[in-house]
């Protein structure tokens, strides 16, 4: 699979974990979708992934730098881990 498939596949991911996340279940109806309009992009993307280390966190800094390039306005951080400091680190995330 080419890096830029990964990556959509990763933002596409990450944008319906952030829209359930905001899901309230109140009966207000949202305003229709305009896909006519261009997306603006900006912010910060923190992207947390277990492959700290060789052979996978050389391909996420690179993945990090092909999207820096794409939309310059967007802050990035990696937070490359281990699979144990994973673990630790995002109980640490979900309990704040």
């Amino acid at each position: 699979m080419r890096k830029s498939t990964h990556l959509m596949t990763a933002i596409v991911a990450g944008a319906a974990l952030a829209l359930a996340g905001c899901a309230d279940g109140g009966s207000q109806t949202a305003a229709p979708l305009d896909l006519t309009k261009k997306p603006e992009y900006s912010g910060t993307l923190s992207i947390l992934t277990k492959f700290g280390g060789d052979p996978l966190e050389p391909y996420f800094e690179d993945l990090a730098a092909e999207y820096k390039k794409l939309h310059p306005d967007v802050s990035f951080e990696l937070i490359q881990e281990t699979d144990q400091s994973i673990k630790d680190k995002t109980k640490t995330l979900t309990a704040s």
